[in-house]
């Protein structure tokens, strides 16, 4: 079983698309994370409407 796995990661890290995959997957999560970075008071907000009138949150610790 063992040996089927190393084969089979040594098969993907072959393909180019592999990397490309990688590579855009990571550029996303930068992306999301400059942005919290930048301007998470608002993003809270958009996500936690829903939730702001059944609880009491404390937004300054959420972030």
């Amino acid at each position: 079983m063992w040996s089927l796995f190393q084969i089979e990661l040594y098969k993907i890290s072959r393909r180019p698309r592999t990397y490309i995959a990688f590579a855009a997957i990571t550029a996303i999560i930068v992306i999301f994370q400059f942005a919290f970075k930048a301007d998470g008071e608002s993003y809270m907000n958009l996500l936690l409407q829903n939730v702001q009138d059944s609880f009491e949150l404390d937004r300054g610790k959420a972030i």
